[in-house]
C-alpha cells in the first residue's frame, strides 16, 4: 500500500515538473515570437525610411550632378571667349580646378553613400538569415515538445520506462535552455544590427547633408565666378576696343610722321638744288638778261597770235586751260591726254577711313579739293595738302600744274610752252 502511495507521488512530481517546464517553454516561445513580430515590423519600418531617404539623396545628387555638368559647360563657354588673355585664363583655371575638388568631394561623398547603402543591405540580408535560423530554432523546439508529448503518452502506457522519461525531460530541458540562449542571441545581434542601420541611416542623413551644402556652396562659387568672368570679359572687350584705336593712332602717326620725312627731305633736296641753281642762275642772268629783254617782245607778238588761235579753238569745243607762269600772264595752252578716271565707289582712293577722318579729307569722294588730283597722289606722291587745291597758291590748281609738268609747291616754277594743237577750217594745226 506504501508502495503504491509512492509511486502515486512521484507520477504527480514527474507531472507537475513537465507542466512547469512546458510553461517554461511556452513563454520562451512567447517572448522569441514576440521578438520575431518586433523584429518584423521594425525591419519594415526602417527600410521604407531608408529607401524614402535614399531616394530623395538620388534626387538630390542628380540635381547637383546636372548643376554641376550645366556650371561646367558654361565654363568651358566663357573660358573660349576669354582665350585671349592669359592671366585672365589662368584666374579660370585655379577656380576651376578648386571646383573640380569640390566636385571630387562631392563624388566621394557618393561613394561613401554607396558604400553605407552598401552596408545597409548586407545588415538587412544578416537580419533576415538571423529570421531564418530563429524560425528554424522554433521548428525545432516545437518538433522537441512534440516528442516530449510522444515520450510522455508512451511513458503514461509504461510506467516502467521512467528512466527514458527522465532523460527525455532533462534532453528536453537542455534543449530548451539552448533554444532559449540561441534566441537571446539571436535578439541580440538583432538589436546590434538595428543598432548599425540607424547609425548607417544617420550616417546616410549626414552626408546627404554634407552633399547639399557642397552643391549649395559649388552653385555660389559658381555664381561668383559667372559674375567675375562677365565683368573681365566686359573689362577685356573694353581694352581690345582701346588697344585697337591706339593701333589705328599709332598707325596713323606712324604714317604721318613717315609723310612728315618725306616731305622734310624732298625740301632739303630741293632747298640745295635751289642754292646751287640760284649761283648758277646769278651768273646767267647778267649774261642773258639783254637777251631776254629782246626775246620778250617777239615773244608777245607770236604770243597774241597764239591766243587768238586758241580762243577760236575755244569756241570750237576744244577744252583749254588758262594757266598763270613767270612770263605772260595772259599765256594760254591746250593740254591733251587728261583723263579722269571716275570710280564706282568713292572711297576707294587708297586712304582708309581713318587717314580720312585725321585728315579731315571728304570720306565719300577721292578727291577732296577738286584740284584734279586725288587724297592718295596729293599725300604720298606729290606731298600736297588735299585739302587745298593750289598749294602753293600761284593761281594754278595742283592737278593743272602737274599736268603742266610744273611743281605744285612752287610758285615760281617755269612752264614751258612745248606745242599748241588747234584746228583750222578742218584742219589739225600744231605749232
Amino acid at each position: 500500500m506504501k508502495r503504491a502511495t509512492r509511486r502515486a507521488g512521484g507520477w504527480q512530481g514527474w507531472a507537475a515538473g513537465l507542466m512547469v517546464a512546458g510553461g517554461a517553454w511556452l513563454g520562451v516561445a512567447e517572448a522569441a515570437s514576440q521578438a520575431q513580430t518586433s523584429a518584423t515590423g521594425a525591419e519594415r519600418t526602417v527600410p521604407a525610411n531608408a529607401r524614402t531617404s535614399l531616394v530623395d539623396l538620388e534626387q538630390a545628387l542628380g540635381q547637383a550632378r546636372a548643376n554641376r555638368d550645366k556650371a561646367m559647360s558654361d565654363l568651358t563657354a566663357v573660358w573660349r571667349q576669354l582665350m585671349a588673355s592669359r592671366e585672365e585664363l589662368e584666374q579660370v583655371r585655379q577656380q576651376m580646378d578648386e571646383n573640380a575638388r569640390a566636385v571630387s568631394r562631392v563624388r566621394e561623398s557618393e561613394r561613401k553613400l554607396k558604400r553605407k547603402t552598401e552596408e545597409e543591405e548586407a545588415a538587412r540580408r544578416q537580419v533576415a538569415r538571423l529570421q531564418a535560423e530563429l524560425a528554424q530554432a522554433r521548428k525545432q523546439a516545437a518538433d522537441w515538445e512534440g516528442r516530449a508529448q510522444a515520450q510522455a503518452a508512451v511513458a503514461e502506457q509504461a510506467k516502467g520506462a521512467q528512466a527514458d522519461v527522465a532523460r527525455l525531460t532533462a534532453e528536453l530541458a537542455e534543449r530548451k535552455r539552448a533554444a532559449t540562449r540561441q534566441a537571446e542571441a539571436l535578439e541580440k545581434r538583432q538589436a546590434i544590427e538595428t543598432a548599425k542601420m540607424a547609425d548607417l541611416e544617420k550616417e546616410k542623413a549626414a552626408l546627404a547633408t554634407a552633399a547639399e551644402r557642397s552643391a549649395a556652396e559649388l552653385r555660389q562659387e559658381l555664381e561668383s565666378l559667372r559674375a567675375e568672368l562677365a565683368v573681365k570679359a566686359k573689362a577685356s572687350t573694353e581694352a581690345a576696343k582701346r588697344a585697337e584705336a591706339l593701333q589705328t593712332e599709332v598707325q596713323l602717326a606712324t604714317r604721318r610722321i613717315s609723310e612728315l620725312e618725306k616731305t622734310l627731305s624732298a625740301e632739303r633736296k630741293r632747298l640745295s638744288k635751289g642754292e646751287q641753281e640760284k649761283t648758277g642762275l646769278a651768273q646767267a642772268a647778267e649774261t642773258s638778261a639783254a637777251q631776254a629783254a629782246k626775246d620778250q617782245a617777239a615773244m608777245r607778238g607770236e604770243l597774241a597770235a597764239k591766243e587768238k588761235a586758241l580762243a577760236e579753238a575755244g569756241k570750237q569745243g576744244d577744252l583749254v586751260f588758262r594757266l598763270v607762269s613767270r612770263g605772260d600772264s595772259n599765256a594760254v595752252v591746250r593740254i591733251q591726254d587728261i583723263m579722269a578716271v571716275t570710280m564706282e565707289d568713292p572711297d576707294q582712293d587708297g586712304l582708309s577711313n581713318a587717314d580720312e577722318t585725321v585728315r579731315g579729307t571728304d570720306l565719300w569722294g577721292p578727291d577732296s579739293d577738286r584740284d584734279g588730283l586725288d587724297d592718295k597722289a596729293e599725300v604720298e606722291t606729290y606731298l600736297t595738302d588735299p585739302l587745298v587745291a593750289d598749294s602753293d597758291d600761284d593761281g594754278a590748281t595742283d592737278g593743272d600744274e602737274v599736268a603742266a609738268d610744273t611743281d605744285p609747291q612752287d610758285p615760281e616754277s617755269q612752264f614751258a610752252i612745248k606745242s599748241i594743237q588747234t584746228t583750222t577750217n578742218g584742219i589739225p594745226i600744231e605749232w
